[in-house]
């Protein structure tokens, strides 16, 4: 569907605006779909494997992020193609935004989880990231009841032609709460990758390392290692998305890389976050490996103590008066 037109009269002429916004909704929604076929195997591993009982809770954390960004997007693509009633545009767009709200919510708990991975469930860190991700919880509501769908003035009886918006300031809040919010995990997290490796800090190797170059493999490791480049990749997304908010132009163009931003980051979420239930999964297994290993070799070592005492042979008799 060819995207909405807005013609409003000028003294020269007419100006036409042309909504591109359509067109980069059905782009996050098709890229959305396309991650979830593409990690449809391992995301049914997740899902059906009976040795998660430890993570159980964390990978339906995951499956809801997933389904709630797939919702929103399904949503708002909808809502951006298909002539709806006027009358209904509140109630949808309500529904939307709700839809919205709930998709950030697990989409950066799935981050917050990670972090609590990272600092081995360390409490401090636990509880001001925890408060953060509330704060952006909350910063996000404000989509709710800072935008409204105005009327242009000339009556329309189609929702997708209400390109006009009420956007209130404090709606930045929504944008700029994830940013900074996935911003400060990066940094915390490169900061744990970086501290974790050994380094010679002596004045005899430690300096000669420094100017040789040595160490960039290590903050290199830190900044771009263990999923750092896909939480990396979203702020920089999310960056662009803010700025095209910021721009002053027409509700279309500011919220033009609005949908963009929401899949990008969920997808380098939950890629990272896959990547720690597996990492998870493997010290599970490993640990019954261990525990399966030492059986065994008990049970070897009595049964080789066994065959030693039925091995003992009478070579010599002494007979006593």
């Amino acid at each position: 569907m060819p995207p909405s037109l807005q013609a409003s009269s000028t003294g020269a002429g007419e100006a036409i605006n042309v909504n591109f916004t359509p067109f980069f909704a059905v782009g996050a929604l098709a890229v959305v779909i396309w991650d979830m076929l593409s990690e449809i195997r391992g995301d049914n591993y997740l899902f059906s494997s009976k040795l998660l009982q430890r993570v159980g809770m964390k990978r339906f954390a995951y499956f809801l992020a997933r389904l709630s960004v797939l919702s929103y997007l399904m949503t708002d693509a909808i809502f951006q193609i298909i002539p709806q009633p006027a009358t209904a545009c509140g109630q949808i767009q309500t529904v939307q935004a709700i839809l919205f709200v709930v998709a950030t919510a697990f989409t950066h708990l799935l981050v917050f989880l990670r972090i609590l991975c990272a600092f081995q469930y360390d409490r401090y860190t636990g509880w001001l990231f925890g408060l953060l991700w509330a704060l952006v919880v909350a910063g996000s509501t404000t989509i709710i009841y800072g935008t409204s769908l105005v009327a242009p003035g000339s009556p329309v009886t189609a929702c997708n032609l209400l390109i006009n918006q009420r956007i209130e300031p404090y709606v930045a809040a929504a944008m700029l709460g994830p940013m900074l919010y996935l911003c400060l995990a990066y940094m915390f997290i490169s900061g744990r990758l970086v501290v974790d490796v050994r380094m010679d800090l002596s004045m005899e190797h430690g300096m000669k390392e420094l100017l040789m170059g040595m160490f960039v493999p290590i903050f290199g490791k830190g900044l771009l290692g263990e999923g750092q480049a896909f939480y990396l990749i979203s702020v920089i997304v999310q960056l662009v998305a803010f700025i095209f908010f910021l721009s002053g132009g027409t509700p279309g163009a500011r919220f033009i890389m609005f949908d963009s931003s929401v899949a990008i980051t969920s997808i380098m979420a939950c890629k990272v976050y896959r990547g720690t239930l597996y990492k998870e999964i493997k010290e599970v297994l490993d640990r019954k490996k261990l525990h399966q290993l030492a059986l065994s070799m008990n049970m070897a070592s009595q049964s080789t103590s066994t065959c030693n005492i039925g091995e003992i042979r009478v070579t010599k008799t002494v007979e006593q008066f």
